[in-house]
Formats: structure tokens, sequence, C-alpha cells
């Protein structure tokens, strides 16, 4: 996987997290883990941390240049010959 599926990957990962806990923070919902209730606030956490975890896959994603192969493929090669003697 290239790097720049991966961040791509990654940041749709991120979005459909965050996404759901703004939608658990809009409905009020409650979240009980094996008898232990989850505060909302807490959603209000995971938004900030995953909608910034998404941020960082897009700025990751920029710093990839996409592959081109029609280009690479009618680029002039250079060959360098180095000798021994």
């Amino acid at each position: 996987m290239s790097p720049k599926a991966f961040s791509l990957t990654a940041r749709v990962v991120f979005i459909l997290i965050a996404l759901g806990h703004v939608l658990r923070l809009a409905m009020r919902a409650w979240s009980i883990v094996q008898g232990i209730s989850i505060p909302v606030r807490a959603s209000g956490i995971a938004v900030v941390l995953t909608a910034y975890r998404a941020y960082q896959g897009f700025r990751l994603a920029r710093k990839f240049p996409s592959r081109d192969v029609t280009s690479f493929e009618n680029r002039p090669r250079e060959i360098e010959v180095k000798h021994a003697y």
C-alpha cells in the first residue's frame, strides 16, 4: 500500500469515527461498556482527537506526490556507467 493510499484510508476511518461521536453528542445517547457508563463529554474529547488525526492524514497525503505512470514511462532515461578501472 502506498503512503498516499494509507493516509487516505486512515483519514476516512477517523472521519467516520468522529462523525459517530458527533452523532452521539447530538442525540445525547447513553453508552455503557461492560457495565460502566461512559459520559457524553468523552465523545467531545474523542471528536477533537479523531478530527485532528483526520487532519493529520490529510496533511500527510499532500506531502506525497501522486504517481503518474504515463509521465514516468515517457521520461528519457539517464544511464550512468561507472568503470572499475
